[in-house]
């Protein structure tokens, strides 16, 4: 009797598939330099004002933190939110809850839209100084593998997709 033949090889692994947004941000080429606007708006030159953001936490110049932005729904203030890239927002999955959709069926975005390079909320219509990005949000993200428990709480992040990317950076990456 001959030896059995030899079994073929196991078939190759299937393709990675492809990461979420918020996965490739720390594998991404260096950012292009400041644009006109970044360059404009967040000027460290204008260190020493005594205005403060959330919870009264000093700033040593205006838009000090260019990826802070603010989220309105229906012209109303919702909360805050982080650039994690041009065109995502991360933020709190208890701010997005409560939006229903007109259309039933999921999160309406209609009226949903984030404000970068404000620097106080109540000069968002006036703009005084040119340096503020407004874009609605087209997709609100959950986490499906660790979804949102309204009861405790838990897995409370969501990401924003804006419509059209915003000029202002991210935070640097952390070492």
């Amino acid at each position: 009797p001959s030896p059995p033949p030899p079994s073929p090889p196991p078939p190759p692994p299937p393709p990675p598939s492809p990461k979420p947004p918020w996965r490739q941000l720390n594998k991404s080429p260096p950012p292009p330099p400041p644009s006109e606007l970044v360059s404009r708006c967040v000027d460290p030159s204008d260190a020493g004002l005594t205005e403060r953001v959330v919870n009264g936490h000093p700033l040593n110049y205006k838009r000090e933190h260019p990826f802070k932005v603010a989220i309105f729904n229906n012209g109303n203030f919702i909360c805050g939110g982080v650039l994690v890239a041009e065109q995502y927002v991360l933020t709190a999955a208890h701010c997005t809850w409560s939006i229903q959709s007109t259309t039933g069926g999921g999160r309406s975005t209609k009226n949903l839209f984030v404000h970068a390079g404000v620097h106080e909320l109540s000069n968002i219509a006036d703009d005084p100084d040119g340096c503020i990005q407004s874009r609605n949000v087209v997709e609100i993200i959950y986490n499906a593998a660790a979804a949102y428990d309204p009861e405790t709480d838990a897995n409370d992040a969501v990401l924003l997709k804006l419509f059209v990317p915003v000029e202002y950076p991210p935070p640097p990456p952390r070492a």
